[in-house]
């Protein structure tokens, strides 16, 4: 049975929010117009049956998320479901947080609070979350939309990796095979040809010098990502110095920065749709969704769109002003607002864009590999004339 948010207009004109439990988007239509009701938006918020199972199994977070919504929709007391987790926590640190939990929670500290001392592995998005359900007496309602969000982000991370693991694959293999052959056999090739006095063709000359300086190549290629990496603030949160231009320089790999962009957007939209659902305003909502944004760019737009919330704007209106904002988000945030249901119509948004990542990452792992392929085998070709058989055809020539 999967959880559906749903607001609708009753026979008298007024408007109203309910969850409905039903097996499929269909059966909690019929459900909802057999009470001679009109639906005006209708929002899972379970995750969606398709994903596949290893999406949240690595992440102790999402697990946690989603065994402690499922526990309490069942009726059981948080203490209890917190000790029920522990016992199935996949490592003993883990499960020994969890055990401290319940303690806590049985002591009279509230949820949030014993979160929040742990903000190493719970972002302050849960945290906050969490701290709304608690106050709002609404932490079963609050938990499906927490693990909707989590979701979304495992899926769009695990998606990325599967895309570049066969590409990845491949180029260390081939980088591997150079350097063994730059090892072991380009130097016997080499004491042949000198002590023979083989005019080298040009080719071969380059191709054996860049050989030479392989290793320190790849040392440098390695330390330059590395620099990257760190300098670039990759990680969600981050700003470093070189932030922007790694941004960029992502932005220009094909389909990468579309499955970027469209990802960043989705992640906002649900946590801002979740937050907003959970009551919380909207200058303080758009600080907490600063954090989800992978990009220095993203983190700029949400800071500019939650200055112009300050100053009374309308969300739809700020949206559609930031360029990093597709227009069609504006208009559906317009559209929201102009129902009274913008939490939902973010939700739906946020599914709208997660679908986009999701063929941006076909689109990779439908083009990389056959590329990934081509360049390998250009490549080891390239090498393997230039050294081994060039020289030896100079060689029978001259006989």
């Amino acid at each position: 049975m999967s959880r559906f948010l749903c607001r609708v207009t009753r026979p008298d004109g007024t408007e109203s929010e309910m969850t409905v439990e039903a097996e499929s988007v269909a059966t909690a239509v019929d459900e909802i117009v057999a009470q001679s009701l009109h639906i005006t938006s209708l929002v899972q918020l379970d995750p969606p049956a398709a994903l596949p199972p290893g999406d949240l199994t690595h992440d102790p977070v999402s697990l946690f998320a989603t065994g402690l919504s499922r526990l309490l929709q069942s009726g059981l007391p948080l203490p209890q479901a917190l000790r029920t987790l522990a016992s199935d926590a996949s490592s003993r640190r883990f499960a020994r947080e969890l055990e401290t939990l319940a303690q806590e929670v049985e002591s009279g500290k509230s949820l949030a609070d014993a979160l929040k001392q742990r903000q190493r592995r719970f972002s302050p998005l849960f945290v906050n979350l969490v701290a709304i359900g608690e106050r709002a007496g609404r932490l079963t309602d609050m938990m499906p939309l927490l693990v909707r969000h989590l979701s979304l982000h495992a899926t769009m991370q695990r998606r990325l990796f599967e895309a570049f693991l066969y590409p990845g694959i491949a180029i260390l293999f081939t980088i591997g095979l150079l350097l063994f052959h730059r090892a072991f056999i380009m130097p016997q090739y080499a004491q042949i040809y000198d002590s023979m006095k083989i005019p080298l063709p040009l080719l071969s000359v380059w191709v054996i010098g860049f050989m030479r300086f392989l290793p320190w190549l790849v040392l440098g290629g390695a330390l330059a990502v590395m620099g990257a990496g760190v300098l670039g603030g990759t990680a969600p949160g981050r700003s470093g110095p070189l932030a922007g231009a790694w941004d960029f320089m992502l932005g220009l790999v094909p389909f990468v920065g579309r499955f970027r962009r469209s990802a960043q957007i989705s992640g906002f939209c649900s946590g801002l749709g979740t937050l907003l659902y959970g009551g919380v305003p909207a200058d303080q909502a758009l600080a907490w969704v600063s954090d989800l944004m992978l990009t220095r760019r993203g983190r700029l737009a949400v800071q500019t769109l939650r200055e112009q919330a300050l100053s009374g704007a309308p969300l739809s209106d700020a949206l559609s002003s930031l360029p990093f904002f597709p227009k069609t988000l504006g208009w559906i945030a317009s559209a929201g607002e102009s129902r009274g249901h913008l939490p939902s119509a973010l939700l739906e948004a946020a599914t709208l864009y997660e679908q986009d990542a999701e063929y941006a990452v076909v689109l990779l792992q439908t083009f990389l590999p056959p590329i990934a392929i081509v360049v390998v085998a250009i490549v080891l070709a390239v090498v393997a004339i230039a050294v081994n058989f060039l020289p030896l055809l100079g060689l029978m020539g001259a006989f």
